[in-house]
């Protein structure tokens, strides 16, 4: 394959590439395998290629689950979208106020944001970033997602994508660095292409599906009532077998006569728990699958005795929010790496010739709660007005004024809220006088355990002997 023609680009001494070098497959082209008959001995062997670096049959039965299972579409993406909903935020430097307009300008962010995400369900994520000009800067104005099964990795570890252009073949992403942008998020302990959370979810989705047509089959067998007809011994073939042609004919809806010595009988079913034991193991593999894609499944499965509210926010905060960080700074990490780096060693020039540094990225991820703001550090003069008012949920100040500290509020009471001085005590008596210098005792009182008389109770009474 010719190498694509590059234009040279002013800051730094990389040249950003014109065009495009990928070419995605016809639509009216087959693509993909037929899954409808998948089993156990075949989804391992798709893993198993995968090891050694091919993923087209394991991207295509990946994209096959996720087209056809709802609930394990609905438990990933909602994993998916707690980072792509999430607002990305840069800390403050001189190239924030620059990376948050290339942020804003660009068409696709959460198409090409959402495809980076999958990279954590099926190892990798390709997209190829087509650069142009926009008031005088070089900027990635479009991304353009390459399809799983259009990558793979060579033997040197090195990501390769697949094109179906005029010249189709393999290209190497090292070979044009700015061209691609290439999301591994790999795991502890395992090669890149096996890292992804939705490959230890094959397995229990393919018995699932094995369990669910015997659960069809049982409810088809068991749990409608049968129709039969009673005929009498020597009956002519072609009676009994118009009799048949009759039942089977039956519908909800149907009415008949029959004439002759034939009797109908209505067999009900033996049990209504037909397919029971099916649907116990369905519900088991579903529970894998949520815990193998959110690490818990507290949150989501929900038995018949209802759920504990408690107990799955504590499994949320330990176990869900944590996988969340952990691909929120993944994916800023990269989008640091192999797109805002770039874009800032292209337009050195608006930076006086200088390569600013890349403003920190982060997801404002919603799960997270805002810190929260006591009085102490009121007082202190160390928290904000915007800071102030996230901590009750209130929307930030626009301008300097969100950026104004505190002032802690006066300690000492004004002069007007000062209470009035306290007349004397009349004159007392001198046998008043000798009862107002006594100390005041106690009666006393039972000791049980919750008496302020007994030992085990906080705040005992004073002169009052303890037990």
């Amino acid at each position: 394959m010719t190498s694509p023609t590059l234009s040279v680009v002013s800051g730094g001494n990389r040249r950003a590439p014109v065009g495009r070098a990928s070419k995605a497959s016809p639509i009216r082209r087959w693509m993909g395998r037929d899954m409808g008959g998948i089993t156990p001995a075949q989804v391992l062997s798709y893993i198993k290629n995968a090891r050694r670096g091919d993923l087209e049959g394991l991207t295509d039965l990946v994209s096959y689950v996720l087209e056809t299972d709802s609930h394990v579409r609905s438990v990933y993406e909602t994993l998916l979208r707690n980072v792509v909903g999430a607002p990305l935020l840069f800390e403050e430097a001189p190239s924030a106020d620059f990376l948050r307009q290339s942020v804003d300008g660009l068409p696709n962010y959460e198409t090409a944001l959402m495809h980076i995400a999958h990279g954590h369900g099926i190892g990798i994520a390709v997209l190829e970033k087509e650069w142009g000009r926009v008031n005088g800067e070089t900027r990635v104005v479009r991304m353009h997602r390459i399809d799983p099964r259009d990558t793979k990795f060579d033997d040197d570890w090195v990501p390769m994508v697949r094109t179906h252009g005029d010249e189709p073949g393999w290209v190497r992403v090292d070979q044009e660095p700015l061209r691609w942008l290439v999301h591994v998020p790999g795991s502890v302990g395992l090669r890149p292409q096996m890292a992804g959370i939705l490959i230890p979810c094959l397995l229990p989705w393919v018995f699932k599906k094995f369990a669910t047509v015997y659960s069809v089959q049982t409810l088809e067998r068991f749990a409608q009532p049968l129709l039969v007809m009673m005929l009498n011994k020597g009956t002519d073939a072609d009676v009994v077998e118009e009799a048949l042609n009759s039942l089977e004919e039956i519908t909800a809806s149907s009415s008949g006569v029959i004439t002759g010595d034939g009797k109908l009988e209505v067999i009900n079913a033996s049990s209504g728990q037909a397919g029971e034991a099916h649907r116990k193991y369905i519900r088991e593999f579903e529970e894998q699958i949520t815990k193998g894609i959110l690490g818990s499944d507290l949150n989501v499965s929900v038995g018949s005795t209802g759920g504990n509210r408690a107990l799955g926010e504590s499994q949320a905060d330990t176990t869900i929010l944590p996988r969340v960080r952990s691909m929120a700074d993944s994916i800023a990490e990269t989008l640091a790496e192999q797109w805002f780096a770039q874009e800032l060693e292209l337009n050195a020039h608006r930076f006086g010739s200088l390569v600013p540094k890349v403003a920190t990225p982060y997801f404002e991820l919603l799960q997270e709660e805002p810190p929260e703001v006591d009085q102490i550090a009121i007082d202190a003069g160390v928290v904000k007005v915007n800071q102030l008012l996230e901590s009750r949920g209130l929307p930030p100040l626009e301008g300097p004024e969100g950026e104004r500290f505190v002032t802690p509020l006066a300690k000492t009471a004004p002069a007007f809220a000062k209470p009035a001085e306290a007349a004397p005590p009349p004159l007392a008596s001198s046998r008043s006088r000798r009862r107002a210098t006594r100390k005041a005792r106690q009666m006393s009182l039972p000791l049980s355990q919750t008496s302020p008389t007994s030992s085990r109770c906080r705040t005992q009474i004073d002169s009052v002997p303890f037990d």
